[in-house]
């Protein structure tokens, strides 16, 4: 079995515990029967349902696995039809958002790649479908099933598709604060930190994004901020500094650090 079968699982379908213990260790391995790339690694912690598919960055799935009473947070939500609880990873009853798994799925409505659902069965682990992170809390996420829509053949003549149904969505939002985004546009220069691309000089245009040094998401309820809290973003440096923070993490220095070596790069191998 490979990685990428896990797509291709039907609902209902059954792995054996020792089918995906092999999967996701044997997923690891250069030039295993699992061995897809770097991009299909399944990484994991030690004794936790969560892992993630791909690479720092890139990620294909998430894969949560949940077992009967494992913890209190876990189970289906009786107030919303087909919604599952999942709780996020602990230490010592302590939940850190910045650890990688824990990342896997708060920063999932930001990506959207899919969340793949395992529940326990007597046989192993039986696939419920793939998820999308509906809400987050302090120890917690909510799934809900993934929209399915599958192609007809006039579609895929046509290459027409339709749009613009009218969906009811309810999101967990984080407050940010305006008047401390507005005083850090004050304070700091309307130049993107990374690339050092202004707005007004190529589009005429007065725009910059603000970013949070500290993800408001890493923090524990309430916490107060100052200008000097943020940094000052182009859309694309803004877009991809969230991106790599599902592999990276929190860290916005390391991940600064990153993007200006790949824009080297690229600028180096640029032809003249």
């Amino acid at each position: 079995m490979k990685p990428s079968d896990l797509f291709l699982m039907d609902v209902g379908a059954v792995l054996s515990k020792r089918e995906l213990y092999d999967l996701v260790v044997r997923s690891k391995v250069l030039g295993s029967e699992s061995w897809e790339g770097s991009e299909w690694v399944i990484n994991n912690t030690p004794q936790q349902g969560i892992h993630w598919v791909g690479d720092v960055g890139d990620l294909r799935c998430a894969i949560v696995k949940a077992k009967s009473n494992s913890y209190v947070d876990n189970g289906w939500s009786e107030k919303v039809g087909g919604i599952f609880r999942y709780a996020l990873k602990a230490t010592n009853g302590v939940v850190k958002r910045g650890e990688r798994a824990n990342q896997a799925l708060i920063r999932q409505p930001e990506v959207g790649y899919p969340v793949l659902l395992l529940l326990d069965h007597p046989d192993g682990w039986e696939f419920f479908g793939e998820y999308d992170v509906r809400q987050c809390d302090a120890t917690s996420v909510l799934l809900a099933p993934r929209l399915n829509l599958t192609l007809s053949q006039s579609q895929e003549m046509t290459g027409l598709f339709p749009e613009g149904a009218r969906t009811l969505r309810t999101h967990l939002v984080i407050e940010r604060s305006g008047a401390a985004v507005k005083a850090a546009k004050e304070l700091h220069s309307w130049c993107c930190e990374i690339c050092g691309m202004s707005f007004d000089d190529r589009y005429g245009v007065e725009y910059i994004e603000a970013h949070h040094v500290v993800p408001l998401g890493a923090r524990e309820g309430l916490a107060e901020v100052s200008a000097q809290d943020f940094v000052m973003l182009c859309a694309n440096c803004h877009r991809v500094v969230h991106r790599l923070m599902v592999g990276l993490g929190g860290d916005y220095f390391m991940i600064r650090a990153e993007i200006v070596r790949r824009l080297a790069l690229s600028t180096s191998s640029s032809p003249l």
